[in-house]
């Protein structure tokens, strides 16, 4: 087969990623903004994250939040796909990785103020969190390349016994 063919188109690359990450975004803050609803947390004036406050998400919350999955979509092609950086090892991949997510979240968290900068209890809590889905993703990706490997194998296995025959 041509390997040409198979290959993906960056746009669609980047779509994909980037319809992933917005969804987990928006599910993430959405989760967030209820369960700080439900026990009646006021961070309306707080957090502009939640400016609504239990009402919903801003509009203008919601296009910070696509800007910023742009922009993590992007690095994501750049360090993950094939174009770039071929011979990078994939442990570096994820560190710098990390490193880009931490440093475009913390941007986003200052240029559109979505809790206050002084705050040392939000800014822990935003690391801690951020590190702990980043490892909860990378352990369903883990996940993902072993199941994958194992079925290749398998596959794999089976061609060469019918080839034998």
């Amino acid at each position: 087969m041509d390997n040409e063919q198979n290959k993906i188109p960056l746009i669609i690359t980047f779509l994909r990623r980037f319809g992933g990450t917005f969804s987990a975004t928006i599910i993430t803050v959405t989760i967030t903004g209820m369960l700080l609803a439900r026990y009646n947390v006021n961070v309306g004036g707080a957090f502009n994250l939640f400016s609504l406050g239990g009402n919903g998400i801003a509009y203008k919350t919601i296009l910070q939040l696509a800007a910023s999955s742009a922009l993590l979509a992007f690095f994501s092609v750049v360090l993950f796909g094939e174009w770039f950086f071929p011979t990078l090892r994939f442990a570096w991949r994820i560190f710098l990785y990390l490193l880009i997510v931490l440093i475009t979240a913390s941007l986003f968290v200052i240029i559109f103020k979505w809790f206050s900068i002084d705050d040392i209890m939000a800014w822990l809590s935003f690391v801690f969190l951020t590190i702990a889905c980043f490892a909860a993703s990378f352990g369903l990706t883990m996940l993902k390349i072993k199941h994958e490997r194992k079925k290749y194998g398998r596959l794999l296995a089976e061609y060469k016994a019918r080839r034998s025959r």
